[in-house]
């Protein structure tokens, strides 16, 4: 490992776990709270939100397949946490009979359906109710 891997891997560790705990009990407190999409080619997001998924989400595993989107949840406060899409089962029964859909309706729409991989609220973010302000 040379140097510039150890720095990129101290600079990543040092970004990922920055956490201000000064705000207040209420979601609506949080400054500057924003969904940061993780694009393709944005190494430095993906590689927080990879290790904010390895370190903290109960599955501790940042692997998503198929197509997917991924958020960071950050704040002014620091990262509070991440979300991961992913696309949706091609065909479950209990779905399409919920929704009403036929087949031929499913085989139209299916691309609009999309499912959540992943969601991550640090512990250490003390605010009740933050998960559904971000939603």
């Amino acid at each position: 490992m040379g140097f510039g891997d150890f720095l990129a891997a101290f600079i990543v560790q040092a970004i990922t776990f920055f956490l201000v705990l000064d705000f207040g009990a209420q979601a609506s407190q949080i400054e500057g709270l924003e969904l940061i999409e993780v694009g393709s080619g944005d190494e430095a997001h993906l590689r927080i939100w990879n290790e904010l998924m390895l370190r903290e989400h109960p599955l501790h595993d940042c692997r998503l397949v198929g197509r997917q989107l991924r958020y960071l949840i950050g704040s002014a406060h620091g990262w509070l946490g991440g979300i991961g899409f992913g696309s949706s089962a091609l065909s479950l029964q209990s779905r399409e009979q919920w929704i009403g859909w036929d087949e031929v309706q499913r085989a139209e729409h299916h691309e609009r359906v999309i499912n959540m991989t992943r969601f991550l609220i640090r512990d250490r973010v003390p605010c009740p109710h933050v998960a559904s302000h971000v939603l």
